[in-house]
């Protein structure tokens, strides 16, 4: 018998009376697709909620010191993602770009309106964040307002399932 396989149970057994099995903590809480797509019928009814959803950047450019970028929302649930969230951020340091993976906690504010490419008049619903974290980047921000608000988020506290 090899030695690692021989010494693996010494090993793993070492380590559980330490106290130092990996365990998973859930960090940066979303809300699913599902809960954006029922926010999208009607967002005049979750205005200044507080969410958080992940995504994919699909735009993202600096308007008069903000920082505003489209996402396309996912949660592994669905193939192609889920519906697209318009966030702004008062923040320009965060190097939010194309194609970054992202983690928003913000509220929600209202729907905008657009035409696309074809002519078809399209909307979306945006939120005003307070934290960003690019996930691409490994770098977070958050407006000091809500220091306490994102620290909860960041620990897994906040949106944590009832038990």
């Amino acid at each position: 018998m090899p030695m690692l396989i021989r010494q693996t149970p010494i090993l793993a057994i070492g380590l559980a009376l330490c106290g130092c099995t990996a365990s998973y903590t859930a960090t940066y809480r979303t809300f699913s697709v599902e809960t954006l797509n029922q926010i999208e019928r009607n967002p005049a009814r979750y205005t200044s909620e507080l969410y958080a959803f992940r995504g994919r950047v699909i735009r993202a450019a600096e308007e008069r010191g903000q920082l505003v970028f489209q996402m396309i929302t996912y949660d592994y649930s669905t193939q192609f993602g889920g519906p697209s969230l318009i966030v702004v951020y008062p923040g320009t340091k965060i190097p939010v770009v194309r194609d970054h993976k992202v983690r928003v906690l913000g509220k929600i504010g209202p729907a905008v309106s657009g035409t696309n490419l074809f002519g078809g008049v399209v909307s979306s619903v945006t939120m005003n964040a307070i934290a960003v974290y690019d996930v691409t980047a490994g770098r977070v921000s958050w407006l000091s307002d809500y220091e306490a608000t994102y620290h909860e988020w960041k620990s897994g506290a906040l949106f944590k399932p009832s038990d």
